[in-house]
């Protein structure tokens, strides 16, 4: 969390080469195949936003009673966190990946682009030639509303933007 685009890049560069393994961060593909979890509803979970709860940390009455804080369309259920989650606070999915809804918007490899592309099909990232003006982010954070949450939902800031609710998911390329 509190890390930049920018920040989250160095940090793989830096992992792959401590380790001597290929790191990365997901694609905008890969973030969304593992958060939808084969489900075809809105949220991994089924249809309604007031069963998040269960599964992931978001806007909820812990963080209205909390802070004050009254998102439009919150949930009226308690995931029992006012702020960030430890890890492990929620379920894994079927593929053993906690945290992808919810808690802090992770970066992701691509370049935001609108509307969505059609390509590259093979589910790697979204790039351009020349400068990106801005990458995209995925998954909502504990102070997101439940709209936001869903597996299709799209944010995007600039590479420098650094905030309390970003953070980033780091993916390893097997042989």
């Amino acid at each position: 969390m509190c890390v930049s685009w920018v920040d989250s890049k160095a940090y793989v560069e830096w992992l792959s080469a401590e380790t001597g393994a290929d790191y990365r961060l997901l694609t905008e593909a890969e973030w969304e195949y593992l958060a939808r979890d084969g489900a075809d509803t809105a949220y991994p979970w089924g249809d309604d936003p007031n069963a998040a709860c269960a599964y992931a940390n978001i806007a909820d009455t812990t963080m209205t009673a909390t802070f004050g804080i009254t998102l439009s369309g919150g949930v009226s259920c308690s995931d029992g966190y006012a702020g960030i989650a430890p890890v492990d606070a929620f379920p894994p999915n079927s593929f053993g990946v906690q945290d992808l809804i919810g808690n802090a918007w992770e970066w992701v490899e691509d370049c935001y682009r609108m509307p969505y592309p059609e390509g590259p099909l093979d589910g790697s990232a979204v790039q351009v030639e020349g400068e990106c003006d801005r990458r995209s982010v995925r998954g909502g954070a504990w102070i997101s509303s439940p709209y936001r949450q869903r597996p299709s939902w799209r944010g995007r800031d600039p590479e420098d933007k650094l905030t309390f609710i970003f953070g980033f998911r780091v993916a390893r390329d097997l042989p």
